[in-house]
């Protein structure tokens, strides 16, 4: 595993080691397990907790987490605990909170596990061309390298893509107006650490700048900003009034309301990128 992406992970999910997680873990999952949508999610990491006190002896007191569950300087699930838990230190006893050692070395069993390539990138930012056609980005649509290329895709330096013989999708985090990524299978790697696609590219973005390679160089569009959970649930709400299908109004735009989003944009003559931009919102909400 590379360096540089284990110390971005450990960066963004505890400040490296900062910021671990003030509750009981116990009294997360379950409380997880009781109410909400993920009960079944939650009782069955209060389950694995429960073995990992009995295999491991840590003092109950000692076992903090984040709301949800998550442990340790990397943040770790109790059942991925059972699973890739790795004694980095060799001192015969794997302690998550307070072994950097421990930790690295268990997210890096992890990755490797799910697949990471050796000597590939995660991906690169690339540019468009101006016939690009937008309904085709998605982070789960996938075209071979080649296809991207011979639809006029390339790096941001302007140079042909690299000859991988690999899948590859498009990402636009901030729409048309922003910056683009080529996304290769080691990002998907990335997001079965924590399944969201700005996540990941944060943790590749930063790994590439630990590594001293190049930072983004696309514009960011600086009117944009993150919707509320109400806006993006009014939003799911108005493309099924206007005959579109987002799928329920939860408030996550996954990839059925990013489908009805860029078919209202294609409908209406927009460019359809699929992205809830203050513009689009306003222009569905005039209609």
């Amino acid at each position: 595993m590379p360096r540089e992406t284990l110390l971005a992970i450990w960066g963004m999910e505890t400040n490296y080691g900062r910021g671990q997680g003030g509750y009981n873990l116990f009294a997360a999952l379950a409380t997880l397990g009781y109410e909400g949508p993920r009960q079944d999610f939650g009782r069955t990491e209060f389950l694995a907790t429960l073995r990992i006190l009995r295999e491991q002896n840590y003092a109950m007191s000692e076992m903090r987490s984040s709301w949800a569950g998550a442990f340790g300087q990397t943040q770790f699930m109790p059942s991925s605990f059972l699973k890739y838990a790795t004694d980095g230190d060799r001192d015969g006893r794997i302690n998550l909170w307070n072994s950097q050692a421990d930790a690295i070395a268990s997210s890096a069993k992890l990755l490797t596990a799910q697949g990471w390539k050796r000597n590939e990138a995660w991906g690169y930012e690339v540019t468009l061309p101006k016939t690009f056609a937008y309904e085709d980005p998605d982070v789960e649509m996938l075209k071979l390298v080649t296809e991207w290329q011979k639809r006029g895709v390339r790096t941001v330096g302007g140079a042909p893509l690299p000859p991988y013989a690999e899948m590859a999708s498009i990402y636009l985090p901030a729409g048309a107006r922003g910056p683009a990524f080529l996304l290769l299978p080691n990002f998907n790697v990335i997001l079965k650490y924590n399944n969201a696609a700005s996540y990941a590219l944060a943790v590749a973005t930063l790994a590439d700048r630990i590594a001293g390679r190049p930072g983004m160089r696309g514009a960011w569009p600086q009117t944009e900003r993150l919707r509320s959970r109400d806006e993006r649930m009014t939003f799911q709400r108005g493309l099924a009034a206007a005959g579109f299908d987002p799928g329920e109004a939860d408030g996550v735009l996954g990839r059925r309301t990013r489908a009805a989003t860029r078919a209202w944009q294609h409908s209406r003559g927009l460019t359809a990128d699929g992205y809830p931009s203050a513009d689009l919102l306003a222009a569905m909400g005039a209609r």
